[in-house]
């Protein structure tokens, strides 16, 4: 897909890998529809592009509301068109391991991060299919194939709802991409996007490790760019980290087998 000229709507769009790729995207020569719940974030973000000479729009957006996607999708048609590119990308995270982590944390994790990709999906995805042409891409994440054992033990309602998504990604290829709706899977490699200490329970040691981790990890722009990039070539998989694909290999012949690298401490995104 050749995205100048095209109109490219992203969610969790405020800050982060969202926000670089509505960036790169006006560079692109895309037209941008910028979404999130952080309303001043969000609107400066959409300013900060117009008055660079970009066309874009913010709209505030709870994913966790059904009326309020759903009024979304029909809204984003109505003044900006059909979408050609859908970026699912908002996600919120939440601390805590197996035995710490309450069932109302389960429920937010995936309130977001699963149910908030498929209520776009479901916003955009029959008009597009009718239309016969478009594009999703779902931010997904190494973790949600491949855990290790520091963020399994820490960070398990992100591993597990990005092991959601990847399973979703597949699905959706198979059923609209006969239909002219291209899709792909985004894994990023870890991105300096920290926003302060997540929701639900940790050790104190885990949350400054973790803060050193990630603000340590490749740019939101270079991990937008081979996004997009990918996106351009028709890539379903898509991939920011190097060496991801031999990672991949090497633990499907370990036959997915966690426990076969779970000696490793490194974090990935």
């Amino acid at each position: 897909m050749v995205l100048a000229g095209k109109n490219a709507v992203i969610t969790g769009a405020a800050r982060g890998i969202g926000l670089a790729a509505a960036r790169d995207l006006v560079k692109r020569g895309a037209r941008v529809t910028l979404v999130d719940i952080n309303k001043p974030d969000i609107d400066a973000a959409a300013d900060a592009l117009r008055q660079g000479g970009g066309d874009a729009r913010a709209y505030v957006c709870d994913l966790r509301e059904d009326i309020q996607v759903e009024t979304l999708g029909q809204t984003v048609i109505a003044e900006r068109g059909l979408p050609d590119l859908v970026i699912n990308n908002a996600y919120v995270p939440v601390l805590g391991g197996i035995d710490e982590i309450i069932l109302d944390d389960w429920r937010l994790a995936f309130d977001v991060n699963v149910l908030g990709y498929v209520k776009i999906i479901k916003a955009f995805a029959p008009a597009m299919r009718a239309r016969g042409s478009g594009h999703f891409v779902n931010v997904v994440s190494p973790m949600g194939i491949m855990p290790d054992p520091v963020a399994s033990s820490n960070l398990i309602p992100y591993c597990s709802t990005k092991g959601a998504c990847i399973g979703l990604t597949g699905a959706m290829a198979t059923a609209l991409v006969p239909h002219g709706v291209g899709v792909s899977a985004f894994y990023p490699d870890v991105t300096n996007s920290w926003a302060g200490r997540p929701a639900g329970a940790a050790s104190s040691e885990f949350v400054e490790g973790l803060r050193t981790f990630i603000e340590a990890g490749a740019t939101p722009e270079s991990s937008a760019c081979a996004m997009l990039d990918g996106v351009e070539a028709g890539h379903y998989l898509i991939s920011a980290e190097h060496g991801f694909e031999e990672r991949l290999i090497s633990s499907a012949r370990a036959g997915f087998d966690p426990m076969a690298h779970a000696g490793g401490e490194t974090w990935r995104a």
